[in-house]
Order: C-alpha cells, then sequence, then structure tokens
C-alpha cells in the first residue's frame, strides 16, 4: 500500500497524466494509484482554486479530498471513480462531477462523509462490505441516482434528501430518514424505484405549495409494485403509481387536497382512501387557458383520480392547452359548444388515466404523445378525428376498447406496452405511422384491415397476445426501407401496397400468414431474416416486368417460405435468393424469374416455370383432371 497526492493544481485524470507524488506537495513521479493506494487532495496540492477532470476510470484505497491553500478544488468529468476504502470530502469541494462515484470495498465497515457536499451517481457494490453514511447526504444534479448493488448500506443515523427532478433509487436499500424535495418543484418531477425500500423513521415528499407541481412517486415498471415500509411518513403535493405502503406509518392522505391516485397502489389496508377523494372536475373558463390553472376548474387542477369534463360553452377561437403530465381520469368533450374554433392544444407528453370522448369539429395541435394508463375497463371515442400524434397504451390489469376508428396519421406510433388494446366487435380500424406491441400487451383487432402508413420499423411484435389474427396493409409510398416484425405471430392477409416504392420490405420473425401480398408496381427487395421460417396459405407477389421481386435473405443465410394449404404458388418476374420453398412441387417462380439459388448458400425447391396446364381426361363421359388413382388402384392410362 502506497500514498499517493494529487499535485500541479488544474489537470486531468486520463489514466496516463501523471499528477501523483509519494509525499505531500511532492513533484509528481509515480503512475496512476491501484485500489490498494490512499489518494488524497490537500492544502500542497495547489496553492489556488483548480480543478480535477476525470475522464478515465479512477481507482484509490481511502480518498480524502481537501481544499488547497486558498479557494476550493472542482471534481469535474464522468470518468468512473472506484473507492475500495473510505472517502472523506472536504466542505469546500465544488461537485460537477456527473460520472459514477462507487464504493466497492467487500469486507469490513467504510464510511462516505459528505460534509455537505451533493453527489449526482453513488453506488455501493461489494458482495461482503458495508457502508456507512457520516453525516446527511445530498444526491442532486442531472441523472440523480443511487444504487445498492451489493453489500449492506448503513444510513447510520443520518438522512438522504433527493433535490433533483427525476431521482433514481436502485436497491434494496435501508433508510433513516428519507427526503424527497426537488429544489425547483416542476410538474414533471419523479422518484423512481427499482426495489422495495425500508425507511426506520421519517418518509417526505413535497414539491411547492401548489397542486399543479406533484411528485409522482413510482415504481421503475409499470404494474409491478414497490413496497415503501416506513415508520412515519410527510407528504404532499404527490402522485403514486404502483406503489405498496407499508410499515408503521398511516398511509392516509385522503385528508390532503393534493395526493393523486395514478393506478397500482395499495395503501395498506386503506384501499382508495389513502388519496384524496375523486372530484369531478368541469371546465369553468369561457376563454383560452392552461390545464394547470386552478381557477379554470371546479375545485381544483385535476388528479389522476377525477374526472374530466369538458362541457363548456366557449367563446370565439379559444384554445385549451394540455401542459400537466397526467390531465386526469375518464376526459370527456361531450357537451362542449363553441361559435367559432376550439383547439386542444397538447405542449407535453400526457397520460390520460381513463377513457377519453372527443367532439365533432375539435382542432388539435401539438404533437406531444398520449398514454392511456387506465388500469380498469375504457373506451377511445375520437369522433372520426385524427389525433395526430403517438398513443401508448400501458396499463397493466386495463382494457381500452375504441370506439370508433383510430387515425393518429403517418409519422406517429401506436405503442402497446401493457394491457388489452381492443377494437372490439364492430371491427374498426387503426390507421397508424407505425405499430409496435410488446410481450406484456394484448391486441384484439377484430377483422378489419388495419392501415400501417408510417416509414421505418413499420410494425413490430415482441410477442404480444393476439386474440385473433390481425390484417394489415402497409401503405407507404416513399423508397424508404419498412421492417415487418412480426414476433413469430400468427396473421390474416398482409399485404404490402407501396406503389412505385423501391424500399426494400425487410420481414423478421417466424410467422404465419393467410395471404402474403405484395403489388407494388416498381422493382423491389423483400428480404426475409436469415433462419426464419415464413408459413402462408396463398404467396401473391405482382408478376409485372415493372416490378421484379428480389427475394432474399438478410444475410448469406437461408430462409424458408413454406405453403400450408393444398395448391400451387403461381409467380413470376422474381429474382431469387437464398430460398428453400416447401413442399417442392408447390412453388413455381414462372418463366421470367431468374434464380441465383446456388450462389453461396444455396436455395431450393422453387420450380422455374409456369404452373403446368391440367391434364384433361374423360372416364365414361365425365372430364377428370390429372386423375392417377381411383379408389386406391394406380391408373396408368385411360381410355374413353
Amino acid at each position: 500500500m502506497a500514498n499517493y497526492f494529487w499535485v500541479g493544481g488544474t489537470g486531468t485524470y486520463d489514466g496516463v497524466t501523471n499528477h501523483f507524488a509519494t509525499t505531500s506537495g511532492g513533484v509528481a513521479s509515480v503512475a496512476a494509484p491501484t485500489s490498494a493506494d490512499n489518494v488524497t487532495f490537500d492544502t500542497p496540492s495547489n496553492a489556488t482554486a483548480y480543478t480535477v477532470t476525470f475522464t478515465a476510470t479512477f481507482t484509490c484505497l481511502d480518498l480524502t479530498i481537501g481544499p488547497p491553500l486558498a479557494g476550493s478544488v472542482t471534481w469535474a468529468g464522468a470518468g468512473a471513480m472506484n473507492v475500495f476504502g473510505n472517502i472523506v470530502i472536504g466542505s469546500t469541494t465544488v461537485q460537477s462531477y456527473t460520472g459514477a462515484l462507487s464504493m466497492k470495498a467487500t469486507s469490513g465497515t467504510k464510511t462516505i462523509t459528505p460534509n455537505g457536499v451533493s453527489i449526482a451517481i453513488l453506488v455501493f457494490n461489494g458482495v461482503g462490505g458495508t457502508f456507512q453514511l457520516v453525516g446527511n447526504l445530498t444526491i442532486t444534479g442531472n441523472g440523480s441516482i443511487l444504487i445498492l448493488t451489493n453489500g449492506i448500506f448503513d444510513p447510520n443515523g443520518n438522512s438522504i434528501l433527493l433535490n433533483n427532478a427525476t431521482p433514481i433509487i436502485t436497491g434494496a436499500f435501508t433508510f433513516y430518514n428519507l427526503t424527497v424535495t426537488p429544489a425547483t418543484p416542476a410538474k414533471t418531477n419523479t422518484i423512481t424505484f427499482t426495489a422495495n425500500v425500508t425507511i426506520t423513521n421519517l418518509f417526505t415528499v413535497s414539491n411547492g405549495a401548489t397542486v399543479t407541481n406533484r411528485v409522482l412517486v413510482q415504481s421503475s415498471v409499470v404494474g409491478t409494485p414497490r413496497t415503501i415500509t416506513a415508520a412515519a411518513i410527510s407528504i404532499a403535493n404527490a402522485d403514486f403509481m404502483d406503489i405498496t405502503g407499508a410499515g408503521a406509518a398511516t398511509w392516509d392522505m385522503s385528508a390532503s387536497t393534493s395526493i393523486g391516485d395514478a393506478g397500482g397502489n395499495t395503501m395498506q389496508a386503506l384501499g382508495t382512501a389513502a388519496f384524496t377523494a375523486a372530484a369531478t372536475q368541469h371546465w369553468t373558463n369561457a376563454s383560452s387557458g392552461s390545464w394547470s390553472l386552478n381557477t379554470n376548474w371546479t375545485s381544483r387542477v385535476p388528479l389522476p383520480q377525477d374526472p374530466v369534463v369538458m362541457d363548456k360553452a366557449f367563446g370565439t377561437s379559444q384554445t385549451v392547452t394540455a401542459d400537466m403530465p397526467r390531465l386526469g381520469a375518464s376526459i370527456d368533450w361531450t357537451g362542449a359548444t363553441w361559435t367559432t374554433g376550439l383547439t386542444w392544444a397538447m405542449s407535453t407528453a400526457t397520460s390520460i388515466n381513463g377513457s377519453l370522448t372527443m367532439i365533432v369539429g375539435l382542432t388539435m395541435s401539438g404533437t406531444s404523445t398520449y398514454t392511456f394508463t387506465g388500469r380498469g375497463a375504457f373506451t377511445l371515442d375520437t369522433k372520426a378525428l385524427s389525433l395526430a400524434r403517438s398513443i401508448t397504451f400501458n396499463a397493466p390489469t386495463g382494457t381500452l376498447t375504441l370506439a370508433g376508428a383510430l387515425t393518429i396519421g403517418v409519422t406517429n406510433t401506436l405503442a402497446l406496452s401493457n394491457g388489452t388494446f381492443s377494437c372490439s366487435a364492430s371491427n374498426y380500424l387503426l390507421s397508424v405511422g407505425l405499430f409496435t406491441a410488446a410481450t406484456a400487451s394484448t391486441f384484439t383487432p377484430g377483422t378489419a384491415q388495419h392501415l400501417i402508413t408510417g416509414v421505418g420499423s413499420a410494425l413490430s411484435f415482441v410477442s404480444p397476445t393476439l386474440t385473433t389474427a390481425p390484417t394489415f396493409k402497409f401503405t407507404d409510398a416513399t423508397n424508404s426501407a419498412i421492417t415487418f416484425a412480426g414476433g413469430g405471430r400468427t396473421f390474416g392477409n398482409v399485404w404490402f401496397s407501396r406503389g412505385a416504392s423501391t424500399g426494400s420490405i425487410t420481414i423478421s420473425g417466424s410467422n404465419t400468414f393467410a395471404d402474403f401480398k405484395d403489388d407494388g408496381s416498381a422493382a423491389h427487395s423483400i428480404l426475409f431474416t436469415a433462419g426464419t421460417t415464413q408459413t402462408t396459405n396463398t404467396f401473391t407477389m405482382p408478376n409485372s416486368a415493372s416490378a421484379v421481386v428480389t427475394l432474399n435473405s438478410t444475410t448469406t443465410g437461408i430462409h424458408t417460405l413454406v405453403k400450408a394449404t393444398a395448391g400451387k404458388i403461381s409467380c413470376d418476374w422474381l429474382n431469387i435468393q437464398h430460398s428453400v420453398a416447401t413442399p417442392g412441387d408447390n412453388w413455381y417462380a414462372g418463366a421470367n424469374s431468374v434464380s441465383h439459388q446456388t450462389d453461396v448458400t444455396a436455395g431450393s425447391g422453387w420450380i422455374f416455370t409456369t404452373v403446368p396446364a391440367a391434364t384433361v381426361k374423360t372416364i365414361n363421359g365425365v372430364t377428370v383432371a390429372n386423375i392417377k388413382s381411383i379408389d386406391g388402384l394406380a391408373i396408368g392410362s385411360v381410355k374413353t
């Protein structure tokens, strides 16, 4: 073990530059410290204020940060810092460092003494180590994260304050006092827990003095609750989502006017009584106004559990601006009237904790995303309006059912993350730019032919549940490549109708189709991910000299095409490579197609002729075609 001292004042630690001496104030003479070396930044390091910038991974045993002779030392950069011993941070240290400061001891008790200096990212990661806090700690700055990966965190009766906008608590911590009070109150402040935590004394959440600026206390995974076990709580201006309140604390916050229930919460045995009682909020302003202004509502800015009714007689050319991240429960525009023009503007990404019912003639503006989060059964009725924005459905145990067609525009995405999205028994049509569906989602498509109009990853199904086989038509006519990522699911008719587009179409996943169809009018490629199998009843191509379709794999490996039903596939004007078609007597490429099946990895099964005409014979005056046997007896020749 050696003792190293930083010398030379301002400099960069890049793992190579020599800034260390073996004596305080000495001459730089040694290489970078190791996990067995103590490192000190002290008064003789420099006479005046200086800055140390970390661009490479820094490692040491004990770390002590003291001031220069005059002024302060500033820590900067983002290179990782790994400390295997104790940490003492001098009270005058200026912290602009944004990297991860990790304590990694694997035995004994190691202490961190912050002396009032805030830290952005603090990690405890040492199997067998105990990490003890000496003095209160503030976690602040961009990307504020407190992480317990391995070892034991001992708060030692000290408090932790999280005072930035979006702190994340990663790991099963035990705290003494935990306080969430953003230095700058804002509508978008959050605190996220990735695991269950215990607070042996007081859990405090507060965000300014108004119901507008509420901290969202949430789990890192929607639908997966995190338990906060607390001895006592002091909470104001907060919403909760996927949180279980436990411990000796009384989680009944219903006396407050600013505690929101955003879904998935269990506050001991109190149920919904833990939150402010829901109250229907009517918009009361006949003129333009913002969602976040208290005086525009019956009694308050809507909480996530408050039904919202927009049944106001508006004046001329008015605009309602949705500037809250959580708009309320079900929103109903039925009953709104206006003289000329009414606009609903979106100035921020926002969530709706229930149904949405629009009204004919309402103008939409802004491009921010809607997220539907209601945990019950709700409806979306657009009244044939284009919402002209991306839609995310993320509602575990929730169902959102269309009450009419849904159109969102060619540049926007319908993303199903969690819950059931239903086009209902009425088979309402989707017209979306892009469509994604995650594993936790269920899609009830009905029998409508849904339109996919966007560019890029046009469809991406990551193993969602499909109640029936959906049918899609892809209509993007640009020359951009698009991808159909089917996720190995079964589809109805899938139709690529891209007109004169020369953009390639990539098919990934081993999927099943009722009909796989392409009717493009220009030459283009259909590329199948190597190693996948596409099973289809019918396979329809343009069969045109002006629209030669190249069928190939995405690499030099083969792909397989399987005909699931009897009958022949009849195509022409194809360029085929790396393609295995089976059964081999069913796939006819046509006389004008080109075979590259012997190139690199050979394909097979395609027959490069037209489908032969049926051989017609008669037996006792009855016309038959291609008869080979009767009642199991082979027929060599037939005479009439």
